[in-house]
Parts: structure tokens; C-alpha cells; sequence
């Protein structure tokens, strides 16, 4: 029985992974549903093997006490948060990290399950690397039916749409094939099989470099030879491991290198950066920004999942869009999390770089000194590409990193001074239960968001079509399967407010206005759940202009420069605002203002003054 439990969780978690990495990363709630079912369905399993079996071993390894206390932390802070939802799908996240970690750590401890995750590790990294070499090779812009942003044109990115997260997840790959390439040594007598084995690692460890080197990201190609460089410097006394840690991270290197100093492409990539006048793609305005968060919010920081909307009120005037991420995860978690949170992340990866180096002694059997070498090759690549990239924030690259670590918690050091032992009855029954309760509990946490995301999305698409009864149908559904998601309520006061738009004429003005005093109770709930919307506070201003209540809409307008002061849209509806109450002089003021603003851009007419559609 504990057998079969066993493989059914290895078998799930495998299936998350999959699930994640090729659902686009997993980067919206729908798409992430399936992996986040999968995992919290894995723990639903360990909690029925706490019940029922009658001896079961818990690792003590040194990054458990981190991830509990991040957890704890992660619960007061939603609980505390100014913006519930928003912290809610954080929450989500993290415990379900949080039980991958002990899953993983508490039962694939056993050579079968590193074997079967190198298997999956190999047979995602030539699937998702052969597809980015295709789509770089051929110019495509489509991600199986989908079409990319052109931006992206030459550029592999796999299943994942940007090529930075491919890069994420195939720097990771790399690291932990080409150890395990380096490292392990197999059984004496079977040197068929081990030269077999080999070679389907290295194949793989090459179609993962050549993947990488297709995705043109320069903080991948970076975080690539940051972990070489550090497969290379990693010292055994074995001299047959050394020449072939020496040709497997000297290859990857000299090949990342090669692109670097060699392709123009890539010249012109980096100038883009380091060139007078440059940022990165806005990135440096960003990490300008986020330290100003940071500063206002130091020791506990603004609240899980809040960063999009607190950045607005400090982005720079040049920067006219609403990016969810501060494109650097130390930062973005320093301001969501503070300092305490911070603080837990460090040493969680300190206890992890301690445990690594207690099990990369010539004692340590080479399957388990290969694992960790690579599980370590995995975080060092990932912490380096996320000073500039948000891989963390991207579900399936995160689930990976993750299930890693807590393989390499599994594993038992020499010294055995992290020992797996035997948990009494009441323990073993305690435990059982919690996990129980959070599974149950992300379980349904999961099902609730994705359910009322989805039918949002069905309610927008409905809305584009001029579907009306459709639209209010989805909408109303969204919010009682989650009374909390905001984007529910706005898209209904959307969908009244245009309405409103369309009864034209005195014949007409009952029926106007009961549609506009539906939109404003709309809108207004959606700002009770998150008062940061600019977009809504604006489409608040114009259903309050519909009921002749221009006191009101200015009242909005103005809320919605005190959440984004340097926002050219709601600059250009405040000239429309004074335009349309016969103030040409303030009219005008406002629209050179968002002329400004937007000097550098065309963001205006690209957001439309009407129509933005949430993110789902």
C-alpha cells in the first residue's frame, strides 16, 4: 500500500510539472489550475499515508524550519494585506510550494524517484528546447495556436510565450543534467548501460544549452554561465568526474561566451542596456521605483501580491503601462514581503547552500553528491537570472526549483547530522490532519479562483461580441463563485456603463441612468476590494458624467491621480472632464500634460479611453 501511494505522488507531481511547463508556464490562474490541482492532490495523498500507515519517517533537513516560517509568515501577511485578493492568489502559491517542498522532501528519497525526476528533467528539456530551436530557426510567432508579441520575433521561447522564462527553465535543466553527467559514476560491471546513460544526459544537457543560447535572453545567457563557472570551480578528487565536469561546463561556457562576443544580434540587445540613456526595457525605471516602495514600507512591506498596484504611485513619468512585476525578484520580494520576509528567504537558502555542501563529500554515494552538485547548479543559475527577470513569479519555473530543493532535502549526509526518523503515533496523526486541512483547503482555494477567473475571461469574450445577457450572466456567476475577485464587478459596471453610452436621447434618459447608477455600484465594489485601479477609477468618472454628477467624476479623476500621479490616461480624461463642463483653460492643461507623459509613446490610444481589459 505504501508503495502504491508512493508512486501515485510521484506520478502527480510529475504530471504538475508537465502540466505547468506546458500550459505557458502556468502564468494566469486558469493555467496554473491543472498543476496546483495536481500538487495539493499529491499532499491529499501524503496526509492519507500519515493516517494510515503504521510507521512513517519525516527528514529533518535544515531548510524545513525556513519554509514553515515563511509560510506562517506568508498567512499573517494576507491577513493583514490591503488588497485581499491579490494577496490571496499569493497565498495559493506559496503553500502549495510550501507542500511540494515537504512532499518532496519527506518521500522521494529513494534512487527510483531522483531517476524518475532526471527522466522528466531530460524528456521536458528536449521537448521545450527543440520547439524554441524551431521557433528561432524559422521566425515563428506562434506558441502552438497562439501568436506571440512580435517583439519576440527570432527568439525561442518554447510553451512559454517569453523567452526569458524558457531561458529560466532550461538554465535549471542544464544544471542538474550536466552534474548528473559529471558526477555519477553508475555500478561497476555495467558500462554499457553507464555509457548509455551518459549519453542521453549529455544529448539532453546540449539540446538545453542550444535552447538557451535560442531564446537571445541576455540575463539567461548569464545565468547559464554563472552556474558553469560554478560546475567548473567545483572541486573532486576523482580525476575521471574532473575531465568530464571540465568538458561539460567548459563547453556550455565557451559556447555562451562565443554568442555573447560574436552575434550582432546580441551587441545590439546589450547596448540597449548599457547605453547613455538606456533602461533596459524599463527595467532600471522599475528597480528606481521599487525602492521607493521599499522605503516606505520597509521592515513588513506592502503585502503579499500588491507590488503592480503600489508601483504606480512612484513609476516613472516615462513609463505609460501597468507591468505586474518589478523584473527583479530580490525587489519585487523586499517590497512585498520587507525586510522579515527577505530575511526568511536568506536563510532558506543558506540552510540549502549548508546542507549541499554537507553532501558533496567523497563519502556521499555519486547518485546522491550528482543530486545535490545539481540541485545547486539549479538555484545558483535561477538566484542569478532573477536580479533582473521574475522567473519566480513564473508558476511552472518556481514548481521546478522547488521540487528540486526538496529532493536535495531528502537526501541523507554522511555525518547524518540531518537524519530521517521514525514520527510516534500522535505526531504522525497530527501532521496527518494538517496536511489534510491545507490540502483540502488549497484545494478548494484553487478551484474557487480558477472558476471565477474563468468565467470572467467567458463574460469579457461575451462582452466583446455585444452578447449582453451572456456577459451579465458570466460576471454574476464569477462573483458567487468568488466575491472577492474585483474584475468581476468591473467588467458588469463595463458592461452597464456602455449600455448607458448607447440610450441616446431625452426618449431615452430613465433608462440611461438606471444603467450608469448600476455601473457606479459596480464600479465602486470593485474599488472596495481594490481601491488601486486607476483604469476603474477613470471609467468610474465617466459613469458618474452620464448622471450629471460632475462633482463626483472629478472626485474620481482626482482619486485616480493620487494612486498614479504620472498616468497620461487619466490626465487625458481629466481634460475630456473639464473639456466637457466648458473649462477650456484647465481642458488644456490637462492635455499637454498627458501629451508629455506620453511623449515617448503611444500608450493612449493603445489602452483606448474606454475599453482595458483586466488581467485574468
Amino acid at each position: 500500500m505504501r508503495n502504491f501511494i508512493g508512486s501515485a505522488m510521484a506520478t502527480t507531481m510529475a504530471l504538475s510539472v508537465c502540466s505547468a511547463v506546458i500550459l505557458f508556464g502556468g502564468v494566469t490562474n486558469v493555467l496554473v489550475t491543472p498543476a496546483l490541482l495536481l500538487g495539493f492532490s499529491a499532499a491529499l495523498m501524503w496526509a492519507g499515508k500519515l493516517l494510515t500507515a503504521r510507521k512513517v519517517s519525516w527528514k529533518q533537513a535544515p531548510t524545513n524550519w525556513p519554509v514553515l516560517a515563511f509560510l506562517l509568515y506568508a498567512v499573517i501577511r494576507y491577513f493583514t494585506s490591503p488588497l485581499e485578493y491579490n494577496s490571496r492568489q499569493e497565498l495559493i502559491l506559496v503553500l502549495f510550494y510550501a507542500l511540494v517542498y515537504f512532499v518532496a522532501a519527506n518521500n522521494f528519497y529513494h534512487a527510483r524517484d531522483r531517476i524518475g525526476l532526471i527522466v522528466i528533467t531530460a524528456f521536458l528539456t528536449v521537448v521545450e528546447a527543440g520547439y524554441g530551436i524551431w521557433q528561432a530557426a524559422t521566425a515563428s510567432d506562434m506558441v502552438f495556436l497562439f501568436q506571440r508579441p512580435p517583439s519576440y520575433s527570432g527568439r525561442g521561447s518554447g510553451s512559454y510565450v517569453c523567452p526569458n522564462h524558457l531561458a529560466g527553465f532550461l538554465e535549471m535543466t542544464l544544471g542538474l543534467l550536466a552534474a548528473r553527467a559529471a558526477f555519477f559514476h553508475g555500478k561497476r560491471g555495467v558500462s554499457e548501460k553507464n555509457v548509455i546513460h551518459k549519453v542521453l544526459l549529455v544529448y539532453a544537457a546540449l539540446m538545453a544549452l542550444a535552447g538557451i543560447l535560442s531564446t537571445f535572453s541576455r540575463a539567461g545567457w548569464l545565468a547559464t554561465a554563472a552556474a558553469m563557472l560554478a560546475l567548473l570551480l567545483w572541486t573532486e578528487g576523482r580525476l575521471r568526474a574532473a575531465w568530464q565536469r571540465i568538458a561539460l561546463g567548459g563547453v556550455a561556457l565557451s559556447a555562451v561566451l562565443l554568442a555573447i562576443f560574436m552575434l550582432p544580434k546580441v551587441w545590439g540587445m546589450v547596448d540597449r542596456v548599457f547605453l547613455p540613456g538606456q533602461t533596459g526595457g524599463g527595467r532600471t525605471l522599475m528597480w528606481n521605483a521599487t525602492v521607493r516602495i521599499i522605503q516606505d514600507a520597509p521592515l513588513f512591506g506592502t503585502g503579499p501580491g500588491t507590488w503592480e498596484w503600489f508601483h504606480q504611485a512612484h513609476r516613472h513619468p516615462s513609463l505609460q503601462i501597468h507591468p505586474l512585476y518589478a523584473h527583479s525578484d530580490p525587489l519585487h520580494l523586499l517590497a512585498d514581503y520587507g525586510l522579515v520576509g527577505w530575511a526568511i528567504a536568506i536563510a532558506f537558502f543558506a540552510c540549502f547552500f549548508w546542507h549541499v555542501a554537507l553532501l558533496t563529500t567523497r563519502k556521499t554515494p555519486s547518485d546522491q553528491r550528482s543530486f545535490a552538485i545539481g540541485g545547486s547548479l539549479v538555484v545558483i543559475a535561477l538566484l542569478a537570472h532573477s536580479w533582473a527577470d521574475f522567473n519566480f513569479h513564473i508558476p511552472a519555473n518556481a514548481l521546478f526549483l522547488v521540487l528540486v530543493i526538496g529532493f536535495v532535502a531528502s537526501l541523507d549526509d554522511p555525518r547524518d547530522r540531518y537524519r530521517r526518523v521514525q514520527m510516534g503515533t500522535g505526531l504522525k496523526s497530527a501532521l496527518g490532519v494538517l496536511v489534510l486541512l491545507l490540502s483540502i483547503a488549497g484545494l478548494w482555494a484553487t478551484g474557487q479562483s480558477a472558476w471565477s477567473s474563468w468565467l470572467t475571461g467567458k463574460g469579457i469574450e461575451a462582452k466583446e461580441m455585444i452578447d449582453w445577457d451572456t456577459a451579465i450572466g458570466r460576471f454574476e456567476a464569477a462573483i458567487a463563485a468568488d466575491g472577492g475577485n474585483p474584475n468581476a464587478y468591473a467588467m458588469l459596471g463595463d458592461v452597464y456603463r456602455t449600455q448607458a453610452l448607447w440610450r441616446l436621447g431625452d426618449a431615452n434618459a430613465q433608462e440611461r441612468r438606471e444603467l450608469a447608477e448600476r455601473a457606479v455600484a459596480f464600479y465602486r465594489a470593485s474599488l472596495e476590494r481594490n481601491p488601486y485601479q486607476t483604469q476603474i477609477l477613470a471609467r468610474l468618472a465617466n459613469a458618474y458624467e452620464l448622471l450629471q454628477e460632475p462633482e463626483k467624476s472629478l472626485q474620481a479623476l482626482e482619486t485616480a491621480l493620487s494612486v498614479d500621479p504620472n498616468s497620461a490616461f487619466v490626465y487625458q480624461r481629466l481634460g475630456l472632464h473639464y473639456r466637457n463642463q466648458g473649462d477650456e483653460e484647465k481642458a488644456a492643461q490637462a492635455f499637454r500634460h498627458s501629451e508629455e507623459l506620453n511623449a515617448e509613446g503611444d500608450e493612449i490610444s493603445r489602452l483606448n479611453l474606454e475599453e482595458i481589459r483586466p488581467r485574468q
